[in-house]
């Protein structure tokens, strides 16, 4: 008859490290974004341009990032839920997560394949660059990790 050893070899680090990684990531336009100089929320002239109205034509700039980008946030999950099992801080990996979001997303205004501004806007901008007027709206995107 044997006997059997059961030796931890650290696999109870790593469940506890992964039962620690839960929690939310939000990206987008955060209710404290501030305004623009007409006193318009910056997150409502996201969902102005997210959804469009009766006179600007839908920009979805999150539905497009989300799209685009689903499998590679997929796969960069993977990768910090491992480090995770091996260590690193739940936050912290969730953190890395966020950033990769929200440059995306910031990717995405810059540069993103939306419906053409209007001829008058484009004489008001100067450019015929849909989004990006000031770059107050891009550069107001953040990512906020909640555990």
């Amino acid at each position: 008859m044997s006997t059997v050893i059961d030796k931890d070899m650290g696999y109870q680090t790593i469940i506890s490290c992964l039962s620690r990684l839960h929690g939310t990531i939000k990206v987008g336009i955060m209710a404290d974004a501030g305004s623009e100089k007409d006193g318009a929320s910056l997150v409502d002239v996201a969902m102005y341009n997210e959804y469009g109205t009766q006179h600007i034509p839908a920009r979805p700039f999150v539905r497009q990032t989300t799209e685009t980008h689903r499998a590679s946030w997929g796969s960069l999950s993977a990768k910090v839920e491992n480090r995770v099992a091996h260590g690193m801080d739940p936050h912290q990996a969730m953190e890395i997560i966020g950033v990769k979001a929200e440059g995306d997303m910031k990717a995405t205004i810059g540069r993103g394949h939306f419906a053409p501004n209007a001829p008058n806007t484009i004489r008001q901008k100067g450019s015929s660059q849909p989004l990006i007027d000031t770059g107050r709206m891009r550069n107001s995107v953040s990512h906020k990790v909640e555990d």
